[in-house]
C-alpha cells in the first residue's frame, strides 16, 4: 500500500511541469520530478534522504538555508511560502498530519524562463544573440545567468547553460582584475548608479581587445536589485585610430621649438614634450608623468613661485604671461624663457590642469640687449658730434659777426665801380654763411632736444601771409606766382607757437621757390575735423618746380640729403633744411609727407591737432574790439 502511494505521488509529481521537490522536517529529499531532473541537469543519482541544501543546485535558488528554517517555523500549515530574486521564483508548499509530528515540504521551482511567456523570451535572447555588444547579466552573487552568443563563445563555452552559474574567477583573469571587477558589480548593486569604463581585456582565445563596458542595476517589480546587466562594445579599432591620431599628436609636439607641458590641478605632469624632458634631465616624455617640480634640482624659492602662479591660474581660470631667466637641471644651461600658462578645461567646463608654453628668447634678448648698447653709444656719440658742432659753430658766430658789422660799414664808405662786384659778392658769401651757421645750430639744438615751445593763441593767416614777405623778392625775380588758400573754415586763432610754425612754412616756402623756375607756389589751408575744443588743420605747400627723382623721396627728410650731388653747385644749401623742418613738425605734434613728379612739382603736406579754446576767447576779444 505504501509502496502504491509513492508510485502514485511520483506519477503526480512527474505530471508538474515546473521542477518539483518534496522534503521532510529535516529537510531531507523524499522525491522530485522530471521536470527537475531536466532542469537541474546534473540530478542523475539518486539523491532521497540528501539533505536539499547539500545538492548545490545550479541555478541556485533564491533562498538559503537559514531563510527556509525560519519562514517554516514563522508559518501555519496553510501557509505558502513564495521566494523570488527576479530570476527564479520558488512556492513552498507545507503539509502536516493530523499529529503534526510528520510535516513535509512540496518546493515548486518556477523559472521565469519557463514561464507563459518563454516565446517572447525566446525572442529576446534572439535579439540579444544578434547584437554586435557583448552582454551579460549577474545576481547579485556576481554569478553570471545569462549572456548573448557572443559574449559565450568568446569566453570558450559551448551554450548557455555551461555559462549560467559561472563568476569572473573562472576565466583566467588576473586576481587583480578579478578585485576590480568585484568592485565596480557591487558598487554598482549597492548605488543603484550605472559605471561606465573602458579597458584592455584578454579572452581565452588570447585576443586583445579594447572594450567600453556600461553596468547598470537590474530591479525586479518591487524596485529591489537582483543584479547587473553588462554591455560591453568592441572599440579597438576606433581605439586604434585615436592611439595613431595621438602619436601623431605627439611627434608635432615634439617637433616644436617651445617647451610644451602640462599638469593636472595636484600640479603633477601629465606630459611634454621631449625638449621639456631633455632640458629637466629626463630621457623620454612619459618619464615626466607623475613627476612634480619638488622632483627636479629646482631651488625651493623657485618651486614656491611656480606653484603660486599655476595654484592662482586654477582658482582664476586666467592665463599669466611672464619672461624669465631659468637654469635648466638637465643641461645646466641658463636661458630666457617668455612662458605662457593657461587653464585646461573638460568638456563641462570645470579646470582639470594647466597648460604651460614656453619660448626661448635668449638670442632674441642678446640682440636687444646689443641693440641697446649700441644705441647708447650712438647716442653718446651724436651728442657729442652735437655739442661739438655747437660749440664750433659758437665760436665762428662770434667773429662773424665782427665781419658782418665791418661789412656793413664797408657798404656805407665811399668805393669805386671796380670794387663794388667784390663787395657785393663778399656780402653776400657773409650771409650764406651766417645763414648755414643758424641752420647748424638750429639742427644741434633739435638734436639735444633742447628748442623751447612757447604755446600762444596764433593766426595762420598772418604767419603764411609773413612767410609770404620774405620769399616775394626771390618769385617775383623768377616771376613765380605766389597763391594762398585759406578758407573761413579754417579756425582763425588756435593755440600753437607762431614762431615755430612760422619756421617751418618759411622753409617750404624758401625751397618751393628756389626749385621753381616758372608756374607757381600755392599755400593751401583746410580744417580736416573740428570738434568743440579741438581742430586737425592740414597745410599743403605746392610748387611746380623740378620735382624730386621717386629714388630719393625716402631720404628727403634725412641731414644733408640733395636731390642729386650734380644740383649741389647750381642750388645752394646745406642740406638741413627739410630736416630741420621735420623736427619743428615733431616738436608741434604734427606729422610731414611728400609727394613729387620729375618735372611737374612737389607737395609738401603738414597735419596739426591744435587746441581751440584759446582761440575762441581771442575771437570774442576781437569781436569786442
Amino acid at each position: 500500500m505504501v509502496e502504491q502511494n509513492l508510485i502514485n505521488r511520483q506519477t503526480l509529481l512527474d505530471l508538474v511541469d515546473n521542477p518539483c521537490f518534496i522534503v521532510n522536517q529535516h529537510l531531507q529529499v523524499c522525491a522530485w520530478n522530471q521536470a527537475a531532473s531536466n532542469y537541474f541537469n546534473y540530478l542523475e543519482d539518486n539523491i532521497t534522504d540528501c539533505n536539499f541544501f547539500d545538492l548545490n543546485l545550479d541555478p541556485k535558488l533564491p533562498f538559503s538555508k537559514t531563510e527556509l528554517l525560519e519562514a517554516l517555523t514563522k508559518s501555519s500549515k496553510k501557509d505558502t511560502l513564495c521566494f523570488e530574486d527576479g530570476f527564479t521564483r520558488c512556492e513552498l508548499h507545507v503539509i502536516t498530519d493530523n499529529t503534526a509530528t510528520h510535516s513535509q515540504i512540496i518546493i515548486k521551482v518556477k523559472p521565469y524562463l519557463l514561464c507563459e511567456d518563454q516565446e517572447k523570451l525566446n525572442l529576446l535572447q534572439n535579439i540579444i544573440d544578434n547584437l554586435p555588444e557583448y552582454v551579460y547579466w549577474k545576481n547579485t552573487e556576481l554569478e553570471y545567468q545569462g549572456g548573448n552568443a557572443r559574449m559565450i563563445a568568446e569566453l570558450g563555452f559551448d551554450n548557455l547553460n555551461d555559462f549560467i552559474g559561472k563568476t569572473d574567477s573562472c576565466f583566467g583573469w588576473g586576481n587583480e582584475r578579478i578585485e576590480i571587477l568585484k568592485k565596480i558589480d557591487k558598487e554598482v548593486i549597492l548605488s543603484k548608479k550605472s559605471h561606465t569604463s573602458t579597458e584592455e581585456v584578454t579572452f581565452s582565445s588570447g585576443k586583445i581587445k579594447t572594450l567600453k563596458t556600461s553596468k547598470i542595476p537590474l530591479e525586479n517589480c518591487k524596485n529591489q536589485v537582483i543584479g547587473i546587466l553588462g554591455i560591453s562594445t568592441d572599440i579597438s579599432n576606433e581605439q586604434k585610430n585615436n592611439d595613431n591620431q595621438q602619436a601623431l599628436i605627439n611627434r608635432l609636439i615634439d617637433n616644436l621649438p617651445e617647451y610644451v607641458y602640462w599638469k593636472n590641478t595636484n600640479l603633477e605632469y601629465q606630459g611634454g614634450n621631449l625638449l621639456v624632458a631633455q632640458m629637466l634631465g629626463l630621457k623620454t616624455s612619459k618619464d615626466m608623468i607623475g613627476k612634480t617640480d619638488l622632483d627636479f634640482n629646482w631651488s625651493i624659492e623657485r618651486i614656491q613661485e611656480l606653484n603660486s602662479i599655476d595654484n592662482q591660474i586654477i582658482s582664476s581660470g586666467e592665463m599669466h604671461t611672464n619672461t624669465e631667466d631659468v637654469l635648466f637641471p638637465g643641461v645646466q644651461q641658463t636661458q630666457t624663457l617668455k612662458t605662457s600658462k593657461i587653464p585646461l578645461k573638460n568638456d563641462k567646463g570645470d579646470i582639470i590642469g594647466i597648460l604651460g608654453i614656453s619660448t626661448d628668447i635668449t638670442e632674441q634678448k642678446n640682440i636687444e640687449r646689443k641693440l641697446a648698447e649700441a644705441k647708447n653709444l650712438t647716442e653718446q656719440t651724436a651728442c657729442a658730434k652735437a655739442e661739438f658742432v655747437a660749440n664750433v659753430s659758437h665760436d665762428i658766430q662770434t667773429p662773424m659777426h665782427g665781419i658782418a658789422s665791418i661789412m656793413t660799414m664797408l657798404t656805407r664808405m665811399p668805393y669805386n665801380e671796380k670794387q663794388a662786384p667784390f663787395i657785393k659778392k663778399l656780402n653776400q658769401a657773409i650771409k650764406r654763411l651766417s645763414k648755414l651757421i643758424s641752420e647748424v645750430l638750429d639742427f644741434s639744438k633739435l638734436e639735444k632736444n633742447q628748442f623751447e615751445i612757447k604755446l600762444q593763441s596764433t593766426n595762420l593767416r598772418n604767419v603764411i601771409e609773413e612767410n609770404f614777405i620774405f620769399v616775394e623778392p626771390l618769385a617775383d625775380k623768377r616771376g613765380v606766382r605766389l597763391e594762398l588758400d585759406c578758407p573761413d573754415t579754417v579756425p582763425r586763432h588756435f593755440n600753437s607757437d607762431p614762431h615755430l610754425l612760422g619756421r617751418i612754412l618759411g622753409n617750404l616756402l624758401a625751397n618751393a621757390v628756389k626749385f621753381t623756375h616758372d608756374g607757381f607756389v600755392k599755400v593751401k589751408a583746410e580744417c580736416i575735423s573740428e570738434t568743440a575744443t579741438m581742430a586737425q588743420i592740414k597745410i599743403s605747400v605746392t610748387d611746380t618746380g623740378i620735382g624730386i627723382p621717386p629714388d630719393k623721396l625716402k631720404f628727403i627728410f634725412e641731414p644733408f640729403a640733395r636731390v642729386g650731388l650734380s644740383d649741389s653747385s647750381r642750388y645752394k644749401g646745406t642740406g638741413l633744411g627739410l630736416a630741420i623742418t621735420k623736427k619743428l613738425v615733431a616738436r608741434l605734434g604734427g606729422t610731414i609727407e611728400v609727394q613729387s613728379k620729375l618735372e611737374q612739382g612737389s607737395t609738401f603736406t603738414c597735419v596739426f591737432t591744435f587746441d581751440k579754446q584759446t582761440y575762441k576767447i581771442q575771437d570774442k576779444l576781437t569781436a569786442l574790439d
